[in-house]
């Protein structure tokens, strides 16, 4: 991402996007260029809509938790299939409050400034990871929640095309 102005993502001999690396990290138009672009990938989980506000969408996901999305869709999606998507720099500790994740730490990796921090959230071979300050003290087997701003979370359908965001419009 750092060797061009305009990328072009390929799968299976077909473009997927092209755009600024910004554009396609920020928006991506699906889960392929979702995990693809950025390390660690985005964390990306099944869900669905369970309710619909003026500005925000609720999904129930995979992990047993819910988090609510800043977009606006039809009264008629509540029960659609959805898949959730969060970077893992937009994660951060629920000390209190609403959270999207909960679980325990099964792995840290400390990286200096940052930590990534793998939480088993109840998936089996999919842990949620996050993107935390190094000057965290954090231990392996701790139990913590995880939360993230309604505007930082993607929404796909279960098809995998965006439906929240710039790419969608």
């Amino acid at each position: 991402m750092t060797l061009a102005d305009r990328i072009v993502v390929l799968k299976d001999g077909f473009v997927e996007q092209i755009g600024a690396p910004t554009e396609l990290y920020r928006s991506p138009r699906n889960v392929f260029v979702a995990q693809f672009i950025g390390s660690p990938a985005m964390n990306v989980l099944d869900g669905r809509i369970s309710a619909i506000s003026s500005d925000k969408v609720t999904v129930e996901h995979a992990a047993g938790g819910s988090a609510q999305v800043a977009m606006a869709m039809g009264r008629d999606a509540t029960d659609r299939d959805v898949r959730l998507g969060v970077r893992p720099e937009d994660l951060s500790l629920a000390e209190d409050g609403p959270h999207i994740f909960a679980g325990r730490i099964d792995q840290i990796e400390h990286l200096g400034e940052i930590q990534l921090v793998h939480l088993d959230a109840g998936l089996p071979d999919q842990p949620v990871i996050a993107k935390l300050p190094g000057a965290l003290v954090l231990e392996r087997g701790q139990a913590i929640r995880l939360r993230a701003e309604p505007t930082a979370l993607h929404l796909f359908s279960d098809q995998g095309e965006r439906l929240n965001g710039p790419a969608n419009a």
